[in-house]
This record gives structure tokens, C-alpha cells and sequence, in this order.
């Protein structure tokens, strides 16, 4: 079973969901925000490091939407650990397999890529310690002077 979410679920419902709805062997993915260079650290690395504390092996994933007008994330929770992330042919294979059409986007070699995040998004998810709870929520501000000033500082996090 595959379970799909939005952003922004709180630990504690996604450790209730992991345990009711996923089978042995299922996968969580959830829409996890902003995910370029300068926005990564919106939500991304929270909803990583959060489902990293529920699923013993969490991969991020991200590509630019030009709709949004920035990268975009995700991230693919398994359920048990000896699950792995799906080689190019492997994907092709199971792709071809479950649809009669070629796909626009996605394929193998696409889901390689966009799982392989760059450095500045790696080591964001490796210094973040934020875990999404009921009582600790974090969000997207959207755009204005709170957005101009976080930024800011992730340029200044970036040159020093």
C-alpha cells in the first residue's frame, strides 16, 4: 500500500497512520514544500527529519514546477528497512508493467535524478533538528517581509 499526504503531518498522526494503514512493506509519500537552495529549510528538512523518527529509511526527492516558480519536495517513507529505493530498470520495468502509455515526466532515470539532492539540500536535512509536532507546527509564510527577511538569511547562511 501507498499512502500519499500533503505537507506539514505532525509526528504522532503519522506515527498512528504508519501503524493502522500501511501494510508490512508499504511506502508514506507526502508533499514536503519548498525544496531549492534558498527555500529547502521551510519545511523540507523538518518533514524529512519527522518521518525519520516514524520510518527507518526516509528519501527525499525534488524538482523544479515552474508553476510554483521554485523546486519542489518530497519524501518517500518506507516501512520496513529492508526496502529500497528502486533502481532506473527497475522503475522502467514496473512502469511498463502497470501502464499502457508512456509517462510525460517521469521514468527510471528521471526518479534517479530527482532523488539525488544537491549538497546545500543534503546537509540542511542533516543539521535539521525541528520535529513536526501538534505543538510545535512550522510553516510556509508565503511571500512579504517575513519571506524577504528568511531569505536574507539563507543567502547570509550560504556565502558564510
Amino acid at each position: 500500500m501507498v499512502v500519499l499526504a500533503t505537507s506539514c503531518t505532525p509526528k504522532s498522526f503519522t506515527r498512528q497512520l504508519s501503524k493502522k494503514k500501511l501494510n508490512p512493506g508499504g511506502i508514506f509519500v507526502t508533499q514536503s514544500g519548498p525544496g531549492g537552495v534558498l527555500s529547502h529549510t521551510e519545511v523540507f528538512t523538518s518533514i524529512n527529519r519527522t518521518l525519520a523518527t516514524v520510518f527507518p529509511t526516509v528519501i527525499g526527492y525534488a524538482t523544479h514546477l515552474p508553476s510554483f516558480a521554485d523546486t519542489w519536495s518530497w519524501n518517500m517513507a518506507f516501512m520496513s528497512p529492508e526496502q529500497k529505493f528502486l533502481g532506473a530498470d527497475e522503475m522502467d520495468a514496473r512502469i511498463s508493467v502497470r501502464l499502457s502509455k508512456e509517462l510525460g515526466f517521469l521514468d527510471g532515470a528521471t526518479m534517479q535524478s530527482i532523488a539525488s539532492l544537491n549538497k546545500h539540500v543534503r546537509r540542511g536535512i542533516e543539521k535539521e533538528e525541528h520535529i513536526y509536532t501538534l505543538e510545535n507546527p512550522k510553516f510556509i509564510h508565503g511571500q512579504g517581509l517575513q519571506q524577504e527577511k528568511f531569505l536574507e538569511e539563507q543567502r547570509n547562511s550560504i556565502q558564510g
